[in-house]
């Protein structure tokens, strides 16, 4: 079997790359800065340089991935997380964060699925999706990720439909709280607003911060999430969804029994919101 996975140079996906190669599956281990992942390199692990912002990155990708062997399985692992009250984030940044997360992983989805050698033509193959709890329960100051993760499971239900009757399955692996850099990223793209002093958010800094460091409470190793991966990829017949950790299973439950109002409550003191306005 052979897999291509994004954003490999950390976290999940490195792990996930590292846990198909024991397997003894041919991976196409792709990341923006090659240098990052040159170390992964091996005889069933090709290493290729590819931009979910860049749609030419992406085409040379899958062509490099192809002469080496058919493509089995995508994995779209690729992503990041933008910090910040929804109001407070710039166009530019609203950009970004679904250029990335969303629009990118459809581009490389539709060449990966389309044309001569591709899925389609084949007959066969898997895609799987990597979203998250947030795709299930929407968080303060992480809102603008939120949504690319709702937008990916909707993409995802969508695309399990329409891509069925060409033999491919579209699968979703859910992680929750993973030991990963993704607190540290999330800090780094807030560092804009969390250096402003003219926002109305600024009582609420420490409660931002906190949030980009929540995804690491209880975290669970990057592993966890891989392994998830690698049954998608191999079930005869597999899930729709893979929940990983705990967490996500916990707040998918609470998500369906709560009413509205009580889960804004448990939110809102989870993330350190006042309930009432400020004077």
């Amino acid at each position: 079997m052979h897999v291509l996975i994004t954003g490999c140079s950390s976290g999940i996906g490195r792990a996930a790359v590292e846990a198909f190669a024991r397997a003894g599956h041919q991976v196409s281990a792709t990341a923006r800065n090659l240098a990052a992942i040159e170390d992964l390199r091996s005889g069933n692990v090709q290493v290729l340089r590819l931009d979910v912002t860049d749609r030419e990155s992406m085409r040379a990708a899958v062509e490099a991935a192809r002469r080496w062997a058919p493509l089995d399985v995508l994995v779209n692992n690729a992503g990041y997380g933008q910090a910040g009250p929804l109001t407070e984030l710039s166009q530019e940044e609203w950009l970004e964060q679904f250029q990335t997360n969303v629009f990118g992983l459809m581009e490389l989805t539709r060449l990966v699925t389309n044309g001569p050698g591709g899925m389609i033509e084949r007959r066969g193959g898997r895609i799987i999706m990597i979203t998250s709890v947030v795709a299930h329960v929407a968080t303060p100051f992480s809102g603008a990720y939120c949504a690319t993760k709702f937008a990916l499971r909707a993409i995802s239900d969508t695309l399990r439909l329409e891509l069925a009757p060409f033999g491919i399955r579209v699968v979703q692996v859910e992680p929750g709280p993973i030991r990963t850099r993704f607190a540290d990223n999330s800090l780094a793209r807030a560092a804009r607003l969390l250096s402003r002093r003219d926002t109305p958010y600024e009582f609420l800094r420490s409660a931002i911060e906190g949030r980009a460091r929540r995804s690491q409470v209880g975290a669970a190793p990057a592993s966890s999430v891989a392994e998830a991966i690698v049954r998608a990829a191999v079930a005869r017949r597999p899930a729709t969804r893979y929940p990983v950790t705990w967490q996500t299973r916990a707040l998918k439950l609470v998500r369906s029994v709560f009413p509205e109002r009580a889960l804004d409550l448990i939110l809102a003191r989870v993330f350190g919101l006042p309930t009432r306005p400020r004077p």
